[in-house]
């Protein structure tokens, strides 16, 4: 059997995965009587955009697993992020 040693590092994926799901959770605490209006579908619009920034955990350890360079496993985290703010902010996400 072989000894494998990983250690899930600090990146910049995942500070940023971190930071965006903190602040979806703190947005649907202070905007829950917004978002439960109706059916409800602001929460599980809420619930959907928290998986997909979870994703990016995902992504992240698939990342430290095959590039070991730091440099270029921040470099492509970076631009992960990169595509992720793209998509929420003026995607049609």
């Amino acid at each position: 059997m072989t000894n494998l040693k990983f250690r899930y590092t600090l990146t910049i994926l995942n500070t940023s995965v971190f930071i965006g799901e903190l602040i979806v959770i703190v947005f649907t605490i202070f905007k829950w009587d917004e978002l439960s209006r109706g059916e409800g579908w602001g929460v599980v619009y809420m619930i959907g955009f928290g998986v997909f920034i979870a994703a990016g955990l995902l992504v992240d350890l698939i990342l430290q697993i095959t590039l070991k360079h730091r440099p270029l496993l921040n470099g492509v985290g970076l631009f992960v992020v990169l595509v992720y703010l793209y998509m929420i902010f003026l995607g049609d996400l």
